[in-house]
């Protein structure tokens, strides 16, 4: 009797404190998982305002010259009608795509 009492007392024990360790790991975790979540969203909304300078930069002069050339005539026969217009789209759209990959890039290092 006193034995089996002793024993199941001790085993008793040994669960609650397995399961005292297995919540303070779960614990452990959720907090982990909310400090990265909370720094996953600092770190966004830190970098918003080079995401939308990104996009503006990217989209003002394309969208610009869609309109110089839809509205003047001069500025579409050039752009369209001769070699160096045809150099100046191709070298303007150029550095637009690698500034855009350069400022992706310092956003995804920021973010890392």
């Amino acid at each position: 009797g006193a034995r089996s009492n002793v024993a199941c007392s001790t085993t008793c024990q040994r669960g609650m404190s397995t399961t005292a360790v297995q919540e303070r790991q779960l614990v452990d975790t959720l907090q982990l998982h909310l400090r990265t979540e909370q720094g996953d969203l600092l770190a966004a909304a830190q970098t918003s305002h080079i995401r939308l300078s990104m996009q503006v930069l990217t989209w003002l002069p394309i969208v610009m010259c869609a309109w110089l050339a839809a509205s003047n005539d001069g500025a579409r026969q050039f752009l369209v009608g001769s070699t160096v217009g045809w150099c100046c789209v191709a070298t303007g759209v150029s550095l637009n795509l690698a500034g855009r990959r350069w400022a992706q890039r310092l956003v995804r290092v920021s973010l890392a």
